[in-house]
């Protein structure tokens, strides 16, 4: 009888230990989607943001930010003299202007580091195996 007893504890206390296991990993979700309606709410205000300093770096009004345009904003100091070359990194159809969604993936990588926050959490810090970064990556595919 007693090792009947001893059987049923183990299995007791390996039941309660799974239990308090499950319990502890449904407060973390919890929390973690707390987190995340807080980090949706403001991605929207993020965006919005985004979309303002858009429409101000399109002088025309047009829905893209050219060449000219970008030319214009530096010789007034409103954006730093790199700013151009970098944005036009972004150009994934070749057109000489940005659209709001290649403005966007240069907010992302470049002013966000997402780049470099998606390689620190793939362990890979240099981009591909060849050590190559997703900008080379983008700009060998545009020659």
């Amino acid at each position: 009888m007693s090792l009947r007893n001893s059987r049923y504890s183990s299995s007791y206390r390996r039941e309660r230990s799974e239990d308090r296991e499950m319990s502890r990993r449904q407060k973390e979700m919890e929390n973690v989607i707390r987190e995340l309606e807080d980090a949706k709410e403001a991605s929207r205000e993020l965006f919005a943001l985004m979309k303002r300093l858009f429409d101000a770096f399109d002088l025309d009004g047009n829905g893209t930010v050219d060449v000219k345009e970008l030319h214009e904003l530096e010789k007034y100091e409103i954006i730093p003299p790199n700013t151009l070359r970098r944005l036009m990194e972004h150009d994934t159809n070749e057109s000489m202007s940005i659209s709001f969604q290649e403005f966007l993936g240069f907010m992302a990588e470049d002013w966000m580091g997402v780049d470099s926050v998606m390689s620190d959490a793939s362990g890979d810090s240099d981009g591909d195996a060849g050590g190559r970064s997703s900008r080379d990556d983008r700009r060998a595919r545009r020659r």
